[in-house]
Formats: C-alpha cells, structure tokens, sequence
C-alpha cells in the first residue's frame, strides 16, 4: 500500500475512534494515586505485566475421584469452603456405579477448599479437598459446621464406659451389627439426608407421638450407631425413670449417663463405624428411658457444655413454640425388631435448622423385644429406593426424580451467585481502564445427566452499567456445532446485527448465541454524562436480565463447551467485525482481521496472543464474582490496591483482589449502586 495511502487511513480511523465515543480523555493514562497495595501506585500502562499472562480468574479443577462401591449412582454436591464455613454450590456431579467421578470444572481462583456433600446414609456425609494445581486432594481436616448457638447451662452427667482418644466407648460390643444395604434403605426412606420431618413425615413429631421408650417386662437393652449427617461433634446420653412417676422438669433428672462422647464417624472428627453396639443395661418393667443430645459436646477430651442440650422430651427443649420443641423421632421396625431414633442437632427455630433429624441417628433393641412398647410409634418405611424416572438414582439423590435425562446441575461461577464481565470499547485504542463501557453480570446453569453430560443450559445475563456511548452487542460462544443445538429462546435481535439460524449465529464447529445487538435499547442515560450507571452523581437506572435458554440435541460436557464463562464478547457500535473478546480468546470468523496490529492491539493470531497490548493490558476482563465495578474515569489498577500486583505476578500472588473487602478497593472510586 502506497505509504500517504497507509498514513491517510491511520489518521482518519483515529479521528473516528477518538470522535465516536463521548468520553473525555480516553487515551490519557490515568493519573497514579496512594493505594494501599504494593504496586497500586504504579500506572496501570507501566507495570510489567507477564507475556503468557491471560488474566483468567478461574482455575479448572479436575474432579477424578474414587469413593467406592457404597457411593454408587450417588449425586454429590460441591461448595467452596471458606474459613471453614460452606460457602456456595459450585457444581454438582454423579458416580458411576462403581462410585467414581470424573468430571472437570472451572472454580475461581480464590477458592482453595472444596467441601463434597452426599447424602448416603451409613458414611461420613462430607469430604473436604484442597484445590492443589487443578487437582483436589482430600485433607484429614474435619467439616466444622459454623453458626449462632444456645450454649448449655451446667449439665450434671457420669460416663457409661471409658472411652479412648476420638471419644469412642471402651465398653463396644463385638462383633459389631451388621448394617446391611435393606437397613440402610429404611434409614433413607425414613429419615432422608436434607428433607425435613415437619412438612414430608409430620406424623414423626405429632402431638401424642412417643420420643422415649418405655418397656413393660425386664429387658435387656442396646443401642447400635447407625449415621450421623451432622458438622457437630454430638454427644449422646441417656436417663432412665419409672413411667409412673417421669421427670416434670429436666433438672429431676438425676442419672444422666453419656453413651457416646463423641458419636461421629471415624475420618469425620470422630471414631465410630455404623454398627458399633453399647449394652446399656438390663431394666426392669415399667422403665422409661430418656435421651439426650448435647450439641457439639465433644471438646476433643471429654464432654463439656455443647451448645445446645436436646432432650427426647420436647417439654424440656428451649424452642419458644411447643411446635418446634421435638428434637427426635422413633420409629418401629417390626421387621428387624429394632426402634430406629433420629435426632436434630440444632435449636429448630435457628434460620439454618434443616429439621430432617438425621443429625444422629441409632437404634435401639431389646432382649426380649416384646418388652418394649411399641404402640405409639410411627412406622419405618420398608418399601425399596424410590426411582420414579428409572435413572439409576434414587428420587432422594436426583435433582430431577420425574426425568430420566437429568440428574444434576452445574452453575457458574456457583448457586445464587453472580459473575462479572468488563469491557471497554475503544479498542483497538486504549481506554481510560475504567472497564465499564458495559458491565454484565452472568450465572450460567447447566442441567446435566447420569453421565455429568450437559443437556440444557439457562444462562441469566444482568447488564448492570453502560459507560460509553457505542450502540454496542453481547454474545457468548458455546463449543459445540449448531447443529447439536436444538433451540435457543431469550434472545433480541431486533436490529438484525447477527445472521441468525434458529438462535444461532454459526460459526464453522462453534456456535455464537447473541443476547442483545444494542444494549443502549435496555437502559435508558442516567444524566448529562449519557451514561447508565457509571457517574456516581447521577441517578441510578435499572439494571436489566436476560434469560437465555439452550437446549442441546445429544448431551455434551461441560467442560467440552468451553470453559467458564464461554467466551462472551462484545461488538462495537453495530459493526459485527469489531469484537472484543476476553484476553485469551479467539475471535470469531466474522471478525475484521485488517483491525488487528492497529493503534495499541498486539494479537497475533498465529501465537494464540488475543485482544492485548504490546504491554499485554486487556480491554475485557472476567470476575467469577459480583463485581464492585470502577466508577467513570477511574482505573481498576488505582479503585482495586492489589489489582497491579496481581497482573504483574502473572496471576500467582493477590488471587482475591476483586472480592468485596473494603480493604482491598478505594470506596471513593468504586460505584455503589
């Protein structure tokens, strides 16, 4: 090209880019300002910033684990684990029938801790994993379950038996009961993990519902451990009576016996295996016997106050509602002759009370069992595993018990929690690295079956501030052809600015979803500076949602769609080959190659080096969290303190530099809505 041709062009595609967009000082590096992090001083167009660095906030975690045989078709659920508390659902994922998993997904990068729930009855409900290079590696470190607590008042009590180190009696009996897979279905069917009694089984707890247990005979009595589905380290106690002439108040009892110092499961802060049996005693007819569950009563030595103490008597229980105050259930199993006891570990009108009473759970049997009086107990359920769909998962352990074709979901970045997208829209010029010129908010929700195969995905796109003036477009790239797309629905289009089949934009063996071709149309400016949500002055407007469903013909992985949060871009002012996708990124086959290696981009295409500067800053950047975005003109590196530091250690130091931490951001440059 003739050199005064080439420099004409320059000179007239920099007037535009400049011209187009209302901001003022666009190209004008941000001013340094005194920060709290280690290099938040520094210009962001100054700091070294490392080449093979992408600014991804996500890690991708390779779920390859064994839990064995009695995990089979089990659905497991994974939260992150924070200062020891359960955070957010990430994912969830099915066993195989062996009981093994192997699944990948993306988790942010500051989550180093996975809790792994399941809700089989007989087996510690509850892993934890360090999140290890991509890994995760299950650690001893026990679940402590967090939350506001009545602490018990002086509790006056002996031991039954010695007991060793982990709280377990010296005094089991052996050889142990055998809990065998029929008991276990009863246990399920019964007392299902996270199903409350009060709304599914209230007959467990009605009024004129035996919680002790009476004999009419001399009798030999046991109790075996069966579960415990709790964070708790629980104590179990007893207390016997005549049934002429029981307690009135807790503090008549004058007996009380604890059983079990610490009734958790071995590898679960405890040492107990189900099926481990304690003789209790031999009583005589007209005996009642009591129990007691002293909440988190385990201090790692002996058995202290707990914080809370639960008695099989309601009238003794702290609940302000005589409703709330029953803290077990017994039921009667006439096949197996045994008395099946739940119990729930936590004040029942505390907001985290799951009420399915399966906190601890054991049984009671007697020599002979005809002593016992059995009249007012509810049955056990001896009817096999419900699987309504025929899946393979029973309807307890199935997000989806009437279809056959799901099973589990899949969130990103987890349940209830939102993701955010930054961009600015100058490229292939810098911006002011406000990142704002659109902010959008995502959670993508896959549906997936016994195979951990997506077959539908909901994604909710929230667009939450538009700081620029560009009638710009949002999409997302999906890593699967077209044509195992079967429908996309929530969509706008109304300018026509994509070239749409069926929802699609095709892309070869990608397919495109666009949200919107012009977010101006969903968000109305909010003041004299023409943006939305960005000028902390002005008022606010409303943040907007779109609900974009994707059906897919055969089930794919998740992992194989490409990755959180899937590639989403923006194109810039109705231009379809003006894209700006995240740092990492492709462009898609529409895209304007001759804008590349222009003004400050520094693609280069055949080094898989996408939509950064010859200093490898973005224009685009993800955080796997609700964002407290920068306000108009103020750049990421002086609102966020650790954000340089971050940047400059290619992602290796300050992983959490976005999240909601006043001490990590300048209030005064961050917009708050």
């Amino acid at each position: 090209m003739n050199y005064y041709v080439q420099l004409t062009r320059i000179l007239i595609v920099s007037f535009l880019l400049f011209c187009s967009c209302k901001k003022k000082n666009d190209f004008i590096t941000p001013g340094s300002s005194a920060g709290a992090g280690p290099e938040s001083e520094i210009p962001i167009d100054e700091i070294r910033i490392p080449d093979n660095f992408n600014f991804k906030t996500t890690q991708n975690v390779n779920t390859s684990l064994t839990f064995g045989p009695e995990m089979a078709n089990t659905l497991l659920k994974f939260y992150d684990y924070t200062d020891d508390t359960k955070g957010v659902l990430l994912f969830s994922a099915a066993t195989n029938s062996n009981g093994y998993i192997n699944v990948t997904y993306d988790v942010p990068n500051h989550v180093n801790k996975i809790i792994a729930f399941n809700s089989v009855i007989g087996i510690p409900n509850e892993t934890i994993f360090e999140v290890n290079y991509g890994e995760l590696i299950k650690t001893n470190q026990p679940f402590i379950e967090k939350g506001t607590r009545r602490k018990s008042g002086s509790l006056s009590f002996t031991y039954h038996d010695t007991y060793n180190a982990d709280g377990v009696p010296d005094n089991l009996v052996t050889p142990n009961d055998v809990i065998d897979d029929a008991l276990l279905s009863v246990v399920s069917n019964s007392l299902p993990e996270s199903s409350p009694v009060p709304t599914n089984n209230p007959q467990y707890i009605a009024d004129g519902v035996e919680s002790d247990v009476g004999l009419s005979g001399l009798a030999d009595v046991w109790i075996t451990f069966v579960h415990e589905g709790a964070g708790f380290r629980n104590a179990l106690a007893f207390y016997t009576y005549d049934l002429s002439t029981p307690p009135a108040t807790s503090a008549d009892i004058t007996n009380l016996s604890v059983i079990l110092p610490n009734a958790s499961f071995v590898n679960s802060r405890g040492g107990l295996l189900a099926g481990n049996k304690v003789y209790l005693g031999q009583f005589p007819a007209n005996t009642g016997i009591g129990w007691v569950l002293i909440a988190n009563g385990w201090n790692g030595t002996s058995v202290g106050n707990g914080l809370g103490v639960y008695y099989s008597n309601p009238d003794f229980n702290p609940e302000s509602s005589a409703s709330n105050r029953n803290h077990n259930v017994i039921l009667n199993d006439d096949v197996r002759d045994i008395l099946l006891i739940g119990f729930e570990d936590i004040n029942r009108e505390a907001s985290n009370c799951d009420n399915d009473f399966n906190d601890l759970i054991f049984y009671v049997t007697a020599n002979p069992y005809s002593s016992i009086i059995t009249d007012d107990y509810e049955e056990v359920t001896q009817s096999t595993i419900s699987d309504f769909d025929n899946d393979g998962f029973s309807d307890a352990n199935d997000a989806y018990p009437s279809d056959p074709n799901k099973v589990a979901d899949v969130y990103y970045p987890g349940e209830n929690t939102l993701g955010t997208l930054l961009y600015e829209d100058l490229w292939p010029g810098l911006g002011d690295y406000d990142f704002n010129d659109l902010v959008m908010c995502y959670n993508y929700h896959f549906v997936t079956n016994a195979s951990n195969e997506a077959v539908e995905l909901n994604a909710s796109f929230t667009m939450k501030a538009i700081g620029a003036s560009y009638r710009n477009g949002f999409a997302f790239t999906l890593n699967t052809a077209p044509g195992n797309i079967s429908s996309v629905s929530g969509q706008d289009n109304f300018n026509s600015l994509y070239t749409l089949s069926g929802g699609i934009e095709e892309q070869g063996s990608k397919s495109v979803i666009p949200v919107t071709d012009n977010n101006w149309k969903y968000m109305s400016r909010s003041g004299t500076s023409g943006f939305a949500n960005t000028v902390q002055s002005e008022s606010k407007v409303d943040d907007q949602t779109f609900n974009v469903s994707v059906i897919f013909n055969s089930p794919v992985s998740v992992s194989n769609l490409g990755g959180s949060p899937f590639d989403p871009f923006i194109t810039i002012d109705q231009n379809r080959g003006k894209e700006v996708h995240l740092p990492g990124y492709e462009p898609t086959s529409l895209a304007d190659n001759n804008i590349f290696q222009t003004f400050h981009d520094d693609t280069k295409l055949n080094e898989d080096k996408y939509y950064l500067t010859r200093t490898n800053l973005p224009w685009a950047l993800h955080i796997p969290y609700d964002f407290k975005y920068c306000r108009e003109k103020e750049s990421i590196s002086e609102s966020y303190y650790y954000f340089n530091g971050w940047a400059t250690s290619g992602g290796l130091s300050e992983t959490d530099w976005y999240l909601d931490n006043s001490s990590k951001r300048n209030a005064s440059k961050v917009f708050d809505k």
